[in-house]
């Protein structure tokens, strides 16, 4: 396996862990929440404000989740973790496109 093949296969494998915890949606505690986020939008490569632009909310108060200054009311969180699962779905589907 050539080395940019193992880079798409861990990327890949990453992406799909996090889809698993993001299908999961039992993430209420706040220390969850904030570390599959963050994870989330890293692995995305997300800035503040596409995910303002997404989520239809300020880029401060995304700088603020990602920070864990504040967080999104729970009622919130699973409709965000549902946002974030689609755009990763979508991220797999491109790397499998691209690696076919």
């Amino acid at each position: 396996m050539r080395m940019s093949e193992a880079i798409v296969v861990t990327r890949e494998q990453t992406l799909q862990g996090l889809r698993q915890r993001l299908v999961d949606r039992r993430l209420v505690a706040d220390e969850e929440f904030r570390d599959t986020f963050r994870q989330a939008l890293n692995l995305l490569e997300l800035s503040d404000q596409d995910v303002a632009d997404g989520l239809l909310v300020s880029r401060p108060t995304v700088n603020r989740w990602r920070s864990g200054k504040n967080l999104p009311h729970h009622a919130l969180r699973k409709p965000i973790l549902r946002w974030c699962e689609k755009l990763v779905v979508q991220k797999l589907r491109t790397i499998r496109q691209s690696a076919a």
